[in-house]
């Protein structure tokens, strides 16, 4: 992970994993590459699912541009087929590629960004995927589909330079960025799926550019956040759940947070519960007062029948309310005159500046003049744009402004009179 557009190119190379899907019915799981998806709603990514519906295995390429919806590429895998994809972005374009090793298909597309992306993160992932049957708002977490174990990178593939990325003038494997100075390599594991989310992930060999991930079934503990995306001073509680525990399971839970995404450090102890017949009860809320990065776990102490148990680690993002204020250097000009309107959005949270786009737009009486720019990048939390008087009358600039990593959307306005 690095600072917002810098990375620009993400290879990667995998086996299909077969699934057992007598073990695990009505299950999914997905190997995938890509670009986002940790710092912002947007994701460029294409890859293979290895599923089952009812007790039938399923195992196909995708892509996807999120948020739009993912889309089957018609081409034919097969578990134990080895992929080579690579994820790339250049002047604003991504391109995606995906081919089967084994020199039967390649396939290739691109599209335009929607300029919202961070171009921050390059992710190499197993997960159990969302399925949404009425849209983007309906979408349903699925259980993990039980697979053989899933292996990516050179070592097990055969495919030199894959599991490797560009960040900024930086080019190498996955373990290299972590000696980098202002990047940074995390192993983030699956934290919710119905059933559980038994999977662990190897550390990186040859070079950091190898791993797998392995299907670890047995007892185990998840943890669901009241929230992951918190507005500063909202009140947030962890609820924990043991899977597939012996007997009336007792012992008790730590609910733990840790500063940063990857429950690394001294953990804070919000509180610890007892466990009866398995219940583990939820933690006390617990509110934050400062915006940032911040992460879960639930740790299990086990009984005498039930071994210790640790969550996998769940981030969470503590976002300020922000506050747009628009001022222009005239507020009454001519018909043809023109004003400078300046966007100031506030407080600065963490001594960060804000970042990010602001759109301009007119209401009441709209189409009265013109702006230099429709949008405009904060710099040290202000950007401006000229605005043209086109014919007389009142009218109002409007500034949307819409957020950033620590930072809700918020606007503002101010009024003009033409003459």
């Amino acid at each position: 992970m690095g600072p917002r557009g810098s990375v620009t190119d993400v290879k990667g190379s995998w086996i299909v994993p077969r699934v057992d899907c007598t073990r695990t019915p009505d299950s999914v799981s997905a190997s995938w590459i890509g670009i986002d998806g940790v710092d912002s709603f947007t994701v460029e990514q294409v890859g293979t699912i290895s599923s089952c519906y009812g007790s039938t295995a399923v195992y196909a390429p995708w892509f996807e541009f999120f948020p739009e919806f993912a889309e089957f590429i018609p081409r034919t895998v097969h578990p134990g087929d080895v992929m080579n994809a690579e994820v790339k972005v250049s002047g604003g374009v991504y391109a995606l590629s995906l081919c089967d090793a084994d020199g039967s298909w390649c396939w290739g597309t691109s599209a335009p960004g929607t300029g919202f992306e961070a171009d921050s993160s390059a992710e190499w992932i197993t997960e159990a995927y969302s399925v949404c049957p009425h849209g983007l708002f309906s979408c349903e977490e699925q259980p993990l589909a039980s697979f053989d174990r899933a292996y990516y990178g050179e070592a097990y593939t055969g495919f030199a330079s894959t599991n490797y990325a560009q960040i900024g003038q930086d080019t190498g494997s996955i373990g290299s960025f972590a000696a980098v100075a202002g990047l940074s390599v995390y192993n983030i594991e699956m934290v919710y799926c119905p059933g559980g989310c038994p999977v662990v992930t190897s550390s990186l060999i040859l070079g950091g550019s190898s791993f797998y991930t392995t299907w670890a079934y047995g007892l185990s503990i998840y943890n669901v956040l009241s929230s992951q995306y918190v507005t500063l001073g909202e009140p947030v509680k962890d609820s924990a759940v043991l899977t597939h525990p012996t007997g009336n399971a007792g012992g008790t839970v730590e609910h733990e947070w840790f500063f940063g995404l990857t429950c690394s450090g001294v953990p804070k102890v919000t509180s610890q519960v007892k466990v009866t017949r398995g219940i583990v009860p939820s933690s006390r809320p617990l509110y934050f007062n400062s915006p940032g990065y911040y992460s879960w776990r639930a740790v299990y102490s086990g009984d005498g029948n039930n071994k210790k148990a640790i969550s996998p680690c769940k981030p969470m993002v503590v976002i300020g309310v922000t506050h747009t204020a628009v001022t222009c250097t005239k507020s009454y000009i001519r018909v043809g005159e023109s004003t400078v309107c300046t966007a100031s959005v506030y407080p600065t949270y963490r001594n960060l500046p804000h970042d990010g786009f602001v759109l301009w737009i007119t209401f009441y009486g709209s189409g009265r003049g013109t702006f230099s720019s429709f949008f405009c990048r904060l710099s040290s939390g202000r950007c401006s744009v000229t605005f043209t008087a086109t014919a007389p009358g009142r009218t109002g600039i409007y500034a949307v402004y819409f957020g950033d990593r620590f930072s809700w959307y918020s606007f503002g306005r101010e009024f003009i009179t033409i003459v």
